[in-house]
């Protein structure tokens, strides 16, 4: 076996198991919500705004780090094992590139988050949370296919089953004029609906992402196995 895919593997490991740091769940929403704003007199709701945008730019870099070894991982395999995956890898680094370059809806520091908040009247939370998950909406879409066209160098590598490799979008698209709408007829109301399903929706988006990265681990390290002729257990370990 190939140390550099050796390595590879234990880079996905380290890159997976750093979801600690990056997929990290808000306390309940009803005591961030409703609690924690009257208490701080606002200045919570800011904050944990900011904290939203925060958290998905640290995840989403996570997975581009993920997805960006990946490739090379297969390619190391395939090499060894004298398969063409040329083709492949050229169109899954098209849809990486896609991912790469994906622009995202940003904020730099929860100062200027926590004015706008209140300049706006309580509008900002709404504009935020419609932007965030546009962003994981439009991601997942890619992370989609990423994951498929795994998938299917995974088979070309000799691993029978992969169905458990496959990626479920979690996050729902929702039209923006239509909630504006509601947030006026609502008298703001209807942001508590965006927030709660906002808190929601990336947190099971998260255990779904971790789930798939889980699964391609652990076939990669069957073929490792494989290749060294051997059903004894590597270094690398893999906890979901």
């Amino acid at each position: 076996m190939s140390t550099q895919a050796i390595m590879n593997i234990e880079r996905l490991n380290t890159i997976y198991e750093a979801k600690r740091d990056t997929d990290y769940v808000f306390m309940d929403w009803w005591l961030g919500t409703l609690l924690m704003p009257s208490v701080t007199m606002g200045v919570y709701t800011g904050y944990r705004y900011y904290r939203y945008i925060d958290r998905r730019d640290k995840h989403f870099t996570r997975l581009k780090s993920f997805y960006t070894v990946l490739p090379e991982t297969l390619k190391e395999l395939a090499t060894i094992s004298g398969v063409d995956l040329k083709e492949d890898l050229d169109a899954y680094n098209r849809t990486l590139d896609a991912y790469e370059t994906q622009k995202t809806f940003e904020v730099r520091g929860w100062g200027k988050s926590l004015l706008l908040n209140m300049v706006t009247c309580g509008v900002w939370p709404f504009f935020v949370l419609q932007q965030l998950l546009t962003d994981y909406v439009a991601l997942e879409k890619i992370e989609q296919v990423l994951v498929s066209k795994t998938a299917t160098m995974l088979k070309k590598l000799g691993v029978k089953d992969t169905t458990k490799i496959r990626f479920s979008p979690r996050c729902v698209e929702r039209k923006f004029g239509l909630h504006l709408l509601l947030v006026f007829l609502t008298m703001g109301f209807s942001v508590l609906y965006l927030d709660y399903h906002f808190k929601n929706e990336p947190e099971a988006h998260f255990e779904e992402t971790a789930k798939v990265h889980y699964h391609i681990l652990g076939v990669l390290k069957e073929l490792v196995l494989s290749s060294n002729g051997t059903t004894e257990p590597t270094e690398t370990v893999v906890t979901l």
